[in-house]
């Protein structure tokens, strides 16, 4: 039977964590008392073998995303701000509908609600698809 701090060495490993000063760190926080020679003789028989592909992080939900996209940018953690980052430079779209969010946001704090319809013009202007939804992009006139 393997003992605690091994089973946590063979998973880390195969989290795609190789550095054996690392690894002998995280263990002697677990209560680990041996040497960090013990934890590299321990990782030689790993290291012989294929080395270990690092999981990929997962995709972010829908939901995260826009969470992301309509919090202010401060109550983001630093994780939350790389991840939307790295979104925001695949996905010129996103980027777009980012920048008029925050307009849109700049815009009701300030009280600067003579500036919407400018503003409508200019979501309606970029190439974002139309949001039917939103009262901004409707273009419907009341009947009475």
């Amino acid at each position: 039977m393997l003992q605690p701090w091994a089973k946590y060495l063979n998973m880390r490993w195969q989290e795609g964590c190789t550095d054996s000063g690392r690894l002998f760190r995280e263990i002697q926080q677990r209560g680990y008392r041996g040497s960090s020679r013990s934890v590299r003789r321990w990782l030689e028989p790993l290291r012989s073998s294929e080395a270990p592909t690092p999981k990929r992080s997962e995709a972010p939900t829908v939901r995260q995303v826009v969470g992301w996209l309509t919090r202010h940018p401060d109550n983001l953690t630093s994780g939350q701000q790389l991840r939307l980052k790295r979104i925001l430079t695949v996905c010129p779209e996103l980027a777009d509908l980012r920048r008029h969010i925050g307009d849109f946001t700049r815009m009701m704090k300030n009280l600067d609600g003579h500036l919407l319809p400018r503003w409508i013009k200019a979501a309606k202007g970029s190439e974002l698809a139309p949001c039917t939804a939103s009262p901004a992009t409707s273009t419907r006139t009341s009947t009475p």
